[in-house]
């Protein structure tokens, strides 16, 4: 349940229109909705930090349900970093809105890039979504090799691959390029889906228990 709970929070900008934000989906980032600027920015600040909170405790439940397996320790690890940048992305949003915000905007290509990366929230952005694509990756592999995984495991496997492009096609791209925010959604998305996916991957042992349970107490 956490990882379908922290799917919906990390794909909150779903929400962004019905909340009053002015923000276009097509050319703004995804954090903007987070800027103390903006409205309901307290909203998507929270769904940040929720999300990845909830992923930080899916990381550690997969590794009770996965094999042993250097995979399954790098994958999970990568997880749990996601869900720790979700929150610190929560914590330390960014200053303004550069896509409506033109002052915002100059101050930033002014700094270039290389010092963009130096802000707090960059570089926790920057880490959560290389931290997601690794789990997608490892994590991928690994249940790629189990037999009735690999569906999953090959989603997963695609899914990092899609991110990953997706990602480097937004590198060299700024507000003020259109179609930036349409691939930085898509790219959320696909992560959401990724975390969706996992939380189902251990629905099913927790069904079985009860009748488990069950059994064993009437079998007593």
């Amino acid at each position: 349940m956490a990882g379908l709970v922290a799917a919906l929070a990390y794909s909150s900008f779903l929400l962004a229109g019905p909340l009053g934000s002015r923000l276009d989906p097509t050319t703004s980032y995804v954090s903007e909705l987070g800027a103390r600027t903006q409205p309901a920015s307290g909203f998507f600040r929270a769904t940040d930090m929720v999300a990845g909170g909830l992923i930080v405790v899916l990381a550690a439940a997969l590794r009770w349900d996965l094999a042993r397996d250097w995979r399954r320790d790098v994958g999970t690890a990568a997880l749990g970093l996601a869900g720790v940048a979700s929150v610190f992305d929560g914590w330390k949003p960014m200053d303004c809105a550069p896509s409506i915000d033109r002052a915002c905007r100059l101050r930033e290509d002014a700094i270039g890039l290389l010092d963009q990366l130096r802000e707090p929230h960059t570089v926790s952005s920057v880490t959560g979504v290389v931290a997601a694509i690794v789990s997608m990756a490892v994590l991928g592999s690994l249940l790629g090799s189990e037999p009735g995984r690999r569906r999953l495991g090959h989603f997963g496997l695609v899914a990092a691959l899609v991110t990953a492009g997706l990602s480097l096609a937004e590198l060299p791209l700024t507000t003020a390029d259109p179609g930036v925010g349409l691939i930085e959604r898509t790219f959320v998305l696909c992560v959401s889906a990724w975390i969706a996916a996992l939380g189902l991957l251990l629905l099913p042992r927790r069904r079985h228990r009860p009748a488990g349970l069950a059994a064993l107490v009437g079998s007593g």
